[in-house]
């Protein structure tokens, strides 16, 4: 399978003082800066994010992974505008230019709130969504405490999936798809024979 993969993370504390810029997620804290294209692979490896897990498993399984852009920054008050706006459409123009998907997989949080968008993870998933259609799958890890809106199904990821560990990681690729595709047969993994 060919799966896209990104992640935009913010923890989002409203009643924090400063909000996370533009320079926030460029810069590399615990984790690394915003990074985009091949160079995330080598940027993420190794590290407790649900990302690293899913690329391990990914490459594991045989599948053939499009990376997209990636970041992060640390916990604060909102998320600018500006810096939202700037990483969500890099993401999707990094999206808008590859072809021949079989799926997408998106490192979010879940609590990331905007200057101008409550619901920012889900915001960024519509816009996704609205990108691909609906026929292609778009699964999102997001942590326990995620408090995105419900939007209809159809906009709305496969599945919540989440992991603190990246030596134990988010989800097998596979299962994650054959849940979305189970009776569709178009997934055959050689590892689970899903």
């Amino acid at each position: 399978m060919r799966i896209a993969i990104g992640g935009f993370q913010h923890e989002t504390n409203t009643f924090a003082p400063n909000p996370a810029t533009l320079a926030d997620f460029e810069a590399a804290d615990g984790w690394p800066g915003l990074v985009r294209g091949a160079e995330m692979l080598d940027a993420v490896r190794g590290i407790n994010l649900p990302i690293a897990g899913f690329i391990s498993e990914a490459l594991q399984d045989g599948h053939t992974l499009v990376p997209l852009t990636w970041c992060s920054a640390a916990p604060s008050a909102h998320v600018t505008k500006a810096a939202y706006e700037q990483i969500a459409a890099a993401l999707l123009d990094d999206l808008r230019s590859v072809r021949h998907l079989d799926g997408i997989y998106l490192d979010l949080h879940g609590a990331m709130v905007a200057e101008h968008i409550d619901d920012a993870d889900g915001e960024l998933l519509r816009r996704v969504r609205k990108l691909v259609g609906n026929d292609l799958p778009v699964v999102a890890s997001l942590d326990f405490h995620a408090n995105t809106d419900r939007p209809p199904a159809r906009w709305w990821p496969i599945g919540r999936i989440h992991t603190w560990t990246w030596s134990t990681p988010v989800a097998r690729p596979c299962a994650v798809w054959s849940s979305y595709a189970a009776s569709s047969g178009w997934m055959n993994c050689s590892r689970c024979r899903s």
